[in-house]
């Protein structure tokens, strides 16, 4: 048996499916207090020649090898399919999802975990994709790289230890943690002496159809035509420009770079409520006025990866 553990190389694609190389099993400290007492048995039965002495020794020491067997096989042929987590303020708990698939076994007692998080035990069955939840704890905004995925087991007796350590390559987006902040607007657009007006998203006059894209308004879906089967549309109106905002950072106020970039963060949850399309100036980095979930998840993972250092 290797001393050292094997892990999948990081660049390592999903889906990944554990072979008997990547398999590892050692006693447990009941596994190892119950071998003592089987070796203490064995040299009683022979400075006796205790013939029931020796049929309990070989009698446990059979249990002890077929526990070796079972406990080893509850990982193997075990597939990992995907890891995926939603991204999160910095502070919150981020929480991996690992969807898991075993093709001919039942698997017990399978435990699910990284290196700094707490393991979560489940019971896959055969045949059946399962998904286990593992939070981790997040400090600061940035790409938060989840580590070795652990997956181990002790089934059935508990005699024995079999794990794998696999570098899935999971990483979560971690936004800056809000901090309070009056939001600081700078005209997105020139309307000019003469008040000239340009067509802009509204609600005044129905324009047309256009593919739907997620963080469009509900309320403008064309159900119509999705129960035609055509497809999901959404309404599109124009009006009178009403205007657009940019939240720049220069104009944050804030003792360091973190504390500016968490007031940003702030700001953009306020305005994202509003009917407003706004936009974000960074250094270096502009993202141009707009709306929806999506726009404003593209703001705050700007935020996350601006001037990040692993």
């Amino acid at each position: 048996m290797k001393k050292r553990p094997l892990s999948i190389p990081a660049d390592a694609s999903l889906p990944i499916r554990l072979t008997r190389r990547q398999i590892y099993i050692l006693p447990t400290r009941h596994g190892v207090l119950f071998l003592l007492v089987l070796f203490a048995m064995l040299l009683g039965s022979i400075n006796y020649n205790n013939n029931l002495g020796f049929l309990l020794v070989f009698l446990l020491g059979g249990m002890v090898l077929v526990s070796i067997i079972h406990t080893w096989r509850n990982l193997l042929g075990l597939k990992i399919l995907s890891v995926t987590a939603a991204p999160v303020f910095a502070g919150e708990t981020a929480v991996f999802h690992l969807f898991v698939r075993s093709e001919t076994l039942k698997r017990k007692g399978v435990g699910f975990g990284f290196e700094k998080s707490a393991r979560r035990i489940e019971t896959i069955p055969a045949g059946t994709e399962t998904t286990a939840s593992v939070p981790v704890e997040t400090v600061r905004r940035g790409l938060y790289s989840s580590g070795k995925l652990i997956i181990a087991t002790r089934f059935p007796l508990g005699l024995f230890r079999a794990w794998s350590n696999l570098d899935t390559g999971a990483s979560v987006v971690v936004y800056p943690k809000p901090i309070a902040a009056s939001i600081n607007l700078i005209d997105g657009f020139d309307a000019g002496d003469d008040k000239k007006t340009t067509e802009t998203r509204g609600v005044d006059d129905f324009k047309g159809l256009k593919q739907y894209r997620p963080g469009d308004a509900i309320q403008h879906i064309s159900w119509k035509t999705l129960s035609r089967g055509h497809g999901m549309f959404t309404k599109e109106f124009f009006g009178e420009n009403s205007g657009s905002v940019v939240l720049d950072y220069s104009t944050v106020q804030g003792v360091d770079m973190e504390e500016r970039l968490s007031k940003l963060a702030d700001m953009i949850i306020q305005v994202s409520r509003m009917e407003t399309a706004y936009g974000l100036s960074l250094p270096g980095r502009y993202l141009p006025p707009d709306k929806g979930d999506r726009h404003k998840h593209e703001c705050l993972k700007t935020l996350a990866l601006f001037d990040f250092d692993e």
